[in-house]
């Protein structure tokens, strides 16, 4: 899949938000659509959709948010984005 992004943080406190991916979602769809906006770009036209609370969609529904249980599981992690780079196309 050519258009994904991998993030591995670590939550230092409660921000009061249930799930933290949430706020990052929110806050990065956002930042995308109001610079799109601001420079005219055609390509919001790609991000419309016809939904009832929103006029753009930046993120796939649902998204792969995986809990980090130990430092194992972490290196896991960490390996597997380090050694599957993105495909050229």
């Amino acid at each position: 899949m050519p258009n994904h992004i991998h993030l591995l943080w670590e939550q230092l406190k409660m921000n009061g938000k249930k799930f933290p991916k949430n706020g990052f979602e929110k806050f990065t769809a956002k930042t995308f659509i109001d610079n799109m906006k601001a420079s005219n770009n055609p390509a919001l036209k790609n991000y419309a959709v016809t939904a009832v609370d929103r006029k753009h969609n930046i993120w796939l529904r649902d998204p792969l948010a995986i809990q980090i249980l130990n430092k194992e599981m972490a290196a896991q992690k960490l390996d597997y984005m380090h050694l599957n780079p993105m495909q050229p196309h």
